[in-house]
């Protein structure tokens, strides 16, 4: 699994892992040493597939904090949502 999550940050670094051709993904998969049923899932673009491997849940956490103008010493607003 490190693998994978290794992968995925440096694809999320690299315009050149983003923009890369699936041929290229496959031989950067390979050399990172990530598993078979992951590359299939991070080249076909399969959410699904790639959180099943990672035994990952599909939760969504945001969090939205609002600027404060500036010499205002009211706390800043924070608003946090999370959708299952």
């Amino acid at each position: 699994m490190s693998e994978v999550i290794g992968f995925l940050q440096e694809m999320g670094q690299s315009a050149t892992l983003r923009h890369a051709t699936k041929s290229s993904l496959y031989k950067a998969l390979n050399a990172q040493g990530v598993d078979q049923t992951a590359q299939w899932a991070i080249i076909g673009g399969d959410v699904a597939r790639l959180t099943a491997v990672l035994s990952a849940s599909t939760g969504l956490i945001c969090i939205l904090a609002v600027a404060e103008d500036d010499g205002e010493q009211a706390a800043a607003q924070q608003d946090i949502c999370v959708v299952a």
